[in-house]
């Protein structure tokens, strides 16, 4: 799918998405996303690939009452995200994924001055995961305080598999300290070469931390 501007996705459910993935396998190319109630809400399908790339997400996202997200992924097998631009969504997360395996690669992901939404990136079952040279920003109206990246807050129901968050550029501007990485499942973050600014921790949960 490219080269689609989606907006003002909304339901009656308070669910609605730009791009309701109930099939099998997904690739977004080139594609907008604006004042949706969910960017990208995708099915569970265990073989299923999604792919997202060059595209941009911006002020979606709501929490009335359930919570809807830049992208939702439930449990595919893999999810891919590259050289896009997520900023301003509203009370849910940048990107959530349920996927065995998450990459996230080279993208903008940023609250900005008028976003407040909760972590940038969620990934509630764990899994293997790579984080690596995306730009990122959590601003001062965040409506969660707590981390930029959550793994595993959930229960970590998917396979263990490494987790790496390498490369990176993360700036916070909330008034308190905030983990830039919050692990909370038992395999071990790596963490390498990311630029911190603000008052962050760099990592909660368990690995390790390099220059």
């Amino acid at each position: 799918m490219r080269n689609i501007i989606f907006s003002g996705a909304s339901v009656p459910d308070k669910n609605g998405a730009g791009i309701r993935a109930e099939g099998r396998n997904l690739t977004v190319e080139n594609a907008q996303f604006f004042d949706n109630e969910n960017g990208i809400l995708a099915a569970g399908l265990a073989d299923s690939t999604i792919i997202i790339r060059k595209s941009r997400f911006e002020r979606n996202g709501k929490c009335d009452p359930v919570c809807a997200h830049g992208i939702y992924i439930n449990r595919v097998g893999r999810l891919r995200v590259e050289n896009s631009t997520f900023r301003e969504q509203h009370v849910g997360h940048h990107i959530k994924s349920r996927a065995r395996v998450t990459e996230v690669v080279g993208n903008t992901i940023e609250d900005g001055a008028q976003g407040n939404a909760s972590y940038l990136i969620d990934i509630p079952n764990g899994g293997q995961v790579l984080i690596e040279n995306n730009r990122m920003h959590k601003g001062a109206l965040a409506t969660n305080p707590t981390a930029a990246i959550s793994i595993g807050a959930k229960g970590a129901t998917n396979s263990p598999g490494s987790i790496r968050v390498v490369g990176n550029r993360f700036r916070s501007d909330l008034p308190a300290p905030t983990a830039f990485v919050r692990n909370s499942t038992a395999s071990p973050a790596v963490l390498e070469k990311n630029q911190l600014a603000g008052k962050v921790n760099a990592l909660e949960g368990p690995g390790t931390v390099a220059p």
